[in-house]
């Protein structure tokens, strides 16, 4: 049988990594442009105790409490440690996603051996889960590390938890004539046990560190001793057997809970602007678990976001579809447990797994979203193989077995394939946010995160425009009203103007953004270069300085105060202002090409030219950047180079004013140089 396992577990390692292999390409998408590539916590000179002990977004706003539900530690420790081994290379990521997957899917499979004592059930099962279509945000996304390491955790707590609930016969020698029996091994079995529980509570904690969604493991506990009794099989014995298997898990969970409310100052609070009474939050949460069990079973028009209206009474059609699908889904998975235990357990699973996500208020923006299904598709690939297996219990061996694998096969090639296109709607920011509009085109956030892009990374400001038209009139009539989108729309159209050159424009859009939602930091920071702009700088200054208290390592604000600073000939200042910046974002071109300017004005040239080169290699295509370079090379007197950047210069932008001057006053001196 070891040969066997081995061969499952090989199997699922080839499926995963060719469904998977094009993810390994992607770069960093949406969130982990923040939570990595800007978090100065993942540098090696910081404290580890800053990522132990705040939310994913501490970093942000360091010594305050928490400021989200997301406290997961070792979700940044990870990042941590594989920014340290392997860079800042999106690649990296992408490999400890692929690997967690696979292991993943391993012990799944662990654990539908125990549960089943079936190899063709058990392969299924796991096949299924590893090439599942709705797993791709989970694995192809950087920022779902977490549901990677919590499903580890969590399935091998369950599965190590099992082990300790399965004795195995003590092994005793024949008796011989006049010769005493051998005692049996009992005490080595019983402290093999132990070791079984306590690891599975270790692993449990290490789940709970990772996300939320452990704090389903006791009740899930709870349910497998109720549903597989194995002492008393009457309800006092089954209830007795859930106390006793299931209040260890607990303890863990309020430690856990402890610590949370530590770091955090909380335990939940709400992230959505919904006013909702009981009834309409019932109903709410009856249709989104009615979504997540349609994703499951159909995977068909998947997206990175979705759209989420709250039921509000019984006279949307939607309540009643929820009301009915979720009514006989959990009353054929009750009526189950002593029939077909192994089933109820299944769906039971899914149930309870997404417990977490039913707390509306608490999740994100986007309430529904594919990567909370990690963990509760375990219960899902177990059932859909048992289901067909009992509906090929008319059919006489061997044609039921190469029905069953002829079915696996022909599933398990639509999953890979599907899951192996839908990789690439990770493939980079754009992609990502334009196939998400596309998918949700009545969204705002995803009209306004498009237009971000377009105007960012594309130079497309009429394209930026357009989209982020569209999400501030999307914003307006959105029920129930939500000024954060309204205020990114303003905060996009002001970015458009600022880049215009248009800074009364963008003053406005910016002053109706605040309007809207002045807690929004980066509204206030776009107010303050439009002020620069516009020649107020102390306006600026005190704008950005505001903001700069709220957010330290924003290195937008500490690149614009390096700037006034620089402005002002507070040199020092400027270029405490700017190292800053570039720590935080070391890709960042102007901070390097300002810090070289700051150099100069201070005589010190030297220090100036790796950050000119540096902006150079970030922005090859900024005649500015040339300029700049050509120039502090012509003072050190390498003319050959500081021609050939010069030249560029006038290349990429033809009659650059600055670029001409300093080739006539480099013509002028007669300098030949090297």
């Amino acid at each position: 049988m070891v040969q066997q396992h081995f061969f499952a577990v090989a199997l699922l390692g080839i499926l995963g990594a060719a469904a998977y292999s094009n993810s390994l390409s992607n770069q960093f998408v949406h969130d982990d442009n923040y939570q990595i590539v800007r978090n100065p916590y993942l540098h090696r000179d910081e404290p580890l105790t800053r990522l132990l002990f705040s939310d994913v977004w501490g970093y942000q706003t360091p010594g305050r409490t928490g400021t989200s539900n997301y406290y997961r530690p070792l979700q940044m420790l990870a990042y941590r440690w594989i920014v340290q081994l392997g860079g800042m290379q999106p690649r990296a990521f992408h490999w400890v996603n692929l690997v967690l997957h696979l292991m993943v899917s391993a012990v799944a499979y662990l654990i539908y051996w125990v549960l089943t004592s079936n190899y063709g059930l058990s392969v299924s099962g796991a096949v299924l889960f590893v090439l599942h279509p709705i797993h791709t945000e989970a694995v192809a996304w950087i920022a779902s590390l977490p549901e990677l390491g919590c499903a580890l955790f969590y399935l091998l707590s369950f599965w190590l938890f099992l082990r300790h609930q399965s004795p195995v016969a003590p092994v005793e020698k024949p008796l011989k004539k006049k010769k005493q029996a051998p005692k049996a091994r009992l005490p080595k079995l019983a402290a093999r046990r132990s070791g079984y529980g306590t690891t599975s509570l270790a692993a449990c904690a290490v789940s709970l560190l990772f996300k939320e969604m452990a704090l389903t493991l006791p009740i899930l506990i709870g349910v497998y001793a109720f549903a597989f009794p194995q002492g008393r099989g009457d309800w006092r014995g089954r209830i007795r057997a859930v106390a006793q298997q299931s209040w260890p898990y607990l303890a863990v969970v309020a430690g856990y809970l402890l610590l949370r409310y530590q770091v955090l100052g909380f335990i939940s609070k709400s992230q959505q602007v919904w006013s909702l009474s009981l009834s309409a939050q019932v109903l709410s949460i009856l249709h989104l678990m009615a979504m997540y069990w349609y994703k499951l079973l159909v995977p068909v028009n998947l997206n990175a976001f979705y759209g989420f209206q709250p039921v509000y009474g019984f006279g949307d059609g939607r309540a009643w579809a929820a009301i009915g699908s979720v009514g006989v889904l959990a009353g054929l998975t009750w009526y189950g447990f002593r029939r077909a235990p192994v089933a109820s357990f299944a769906a039971g699973w899914v149930f309870l797994t997404l417990l977490p996500v039913m707390n509306i208020r608490g999740v994100g923006v986007n309430v529904f979203t594919e990567r909370y299904l990690y963990i509760p598709s375990w219960g899902f690939c177990l059932l859909v193989p048992w289901t067909a297996w009992r509906g090929l219990s008319w059919v006489s061996q061997p044609l039921r077995t190469y029905l069953a694998v002829a079915a696996l096969a022909l599933v398990g090639i639509t999953y890979g394939t599907k899951t192996f296109q839908r990789n690439r709607d990770w493939e980079n920011d754009f992609v990502f946010y334009q196939r998400a509009a596309e998918a949700s085109p009545n969204s705002a956030s995803m009209q306004n995160s498009l237009a971000h892009i377009l105007r960012a990374e594309k130079g497309d400001l009429e394209g930026a425009e357009q989209h982020a038209t569209i999400a501030l009139s999307l914003a307006e009539k959105e029920v129930p009203y939500d000024p954060r989108l309204q205020a990114s729309a303003y905060l996009n159209l002001a970015n458009i103007h600022i880049q215009r050159g248009q800074y009364l424009q963008a003053l406005s859009m910016a002053e109706k953004g605040l309007a809207a939602d002045s807690s929004r930091p980066n509204l206030h920071t776009v107010r303050g270069v439009a002020l620069m702009q516009l020649g107020r700088t102390d306006e600026a200054q005190h704008v950005f300085l505001d903001v700069h208290k709220l957010l330290p390592n924003d290195e937008l604000v500490l690149h614009y105060l390096g700037v006034i600073a620089l402005q002002l000939r507070q040199f020092e200042a400027s270029v405490d202002y700017f190292q800053k910046a570039i720590k935080i974002l070391p890709t960042y071109a102007d901070a390097h090409n300002n810090l070289a300017a700051a150099y100069v004005e201070m005589g010190r040239l030297n220090e100036a030219l790796p950050h000119l080169e540096q902006a150079v290699n970030l922005n090859a295509r900024d005649p500015m950047a040339h300029t700049n370079l050509g120039a502090v090379l012509a003072d050190l007197g390498r003319v050959h180079e500081a021609r050939s950047h010069l030249q560029r210069a006038l290349m990429l932008a033809p009659n650059f004013p600055a670029a001409l001057a300093e080739l006539a006053a480099l013509d002028n001196s007669g300098r030949q140089g090297r």
